[in-house]
Formats: structure tokens, sequence, C-alpha cells
């Protein structure tokens, strides 16, 4: 089965993972608890990822919006993306393409860093 969890930064800039709920424009990530004793917080909208169900090689869980290093099939560093029902990673400073699928496997990809990390606030 599929490990589907989310992750984003609350109001106080810090990471925080679970599942995603959207309440009238609010985002909001709650632990994996159970259903009556779930704690909610409120994250920026804009540093919203899902786990992509792929770790890197030192077993860092990868999630859409974070760059990783150049992989076997790109030069570049990529961007993490969703596109078209799938996870797929994207050339950083290229003009827009059809992104390369995720596969099975990153081929030794490591993480790089997080875009939303550098988003002032």
């Amino acid at each position: 089965m599929r490990n589907i969890k989310f992750r984003g930064k609350n109001l106080r800039d810090k990471w925080v993972y679970g599942n995603l709920y959207i309440i009238k424009d609010r985002c909001f990530i709650s632990d994996m608890g159970t259903l009556v004793n779930l704690k909610w917080t409120e994250v920026d909208p804009e540093t919203v990822g899902q786990y992509i169900g792929i770790e890197d090689n030192t077993g860092e869980e990868l999630y859409e919006g974070m760059t990783i290093t150049p992989t076997p099939w790109t030069t570049k560093n990529s961007i993490i993306i969703y596109r078209k029902g799938a996870f797929a990673f994207k050339e950083i400073d290229e003009p827009y393409h059809a992104p390369y699928s995720l596969g099975e496997t990153f081929g030794g990809c490591r993480y790089l860093k997080i875009i939303h990390d550098s988003k002032e606030g």
C-alpha cells in the first residue's frame, strides 16, 4: 500500500508532516493519529508538498517541490513536480518541456535543498 502524506511549513516556519486538509482557502496538516485525537496545524499553502514515495540515497523522504541534484537522465538540478497524474522532475532554468518520469527509482540522486526554505515571510 502507498504511504500518502504531506508536509508544509507552519506559521512559525517549521516543517510539519501528516494528512492535508483544505478548508476555505486555508491549509492544515494533522498528525497521523486517530480521527478523534488529531492535532491540526495551519500551514502556508505555498509550502505544501506531497511525499512521492521515494527516498534519496541517504534515506531522506522526497516531497513535491524539493530540488535534487542531477540524475542519470539530467545534467542540471531538477525540481520535483506533479503533472498529468504523476510525479516527475523538471530541470531548473530550462524552458518547460515534458518532465522526466520518476519511475521506480531515482538512480542515486540526492536531496539538495528545499525550494520553499528560500521563501521570504
